[in-house]
């Protein structure tokens, strides 16, 4: 499951049905294993590269009882997009309060009061 990011312009969330994965061409007569699922692995599924930083408690221990070594987590490669639109949208944002300026006050302090001529 990827972050979703506001404005991003791709496809964000769940990506992948449950279902078999083929891999990409050459290979494409062949289908992702669970041995190709592992931390550190890189995977290509639909033309975009994946990273697998981590796993969850569960997923670790069933590796493990099949007889997979699974690696301690891995940092997660620093998106440089999203670091710059992170930085170009904190740098948008108002450095005070807009401050709109208080014509009801002075409506309500003349209230009732009649100009004489």
């Amino acid at each position: 499951m990827e972050p979703k990011i506001d404005n991003s312009g791709i496809s964000q969330g769940t990506l992948l049905a449950r279902a078999r994965v083929r891999f990409p061409a050459p290979m494409d007569a062949n289908f992702y294993d669970v041995m190709d699922l592992n931390v550190g692995n890189e995977v290509e599924f639909y033309g975009r590269v994946y990273k697998i930083t981590d796993c969850d408690k569960f997923t670790r221990n069933f590796l493990n009882r099949c007889g997979i070594a699974v690696p301690d987590p891995i940092n997660v490669p620093e998106d440089p997009y999203y670091k710059s639109r992170a930085y170009d949208i904190e740098t948008r944002l108002p450095k005070k309060p807009s401050r709109k300026i208080d014509t009801l006050g002075k409506f309500l302090e003349n209230d009732r009061k009649v100009g004489g001529i």
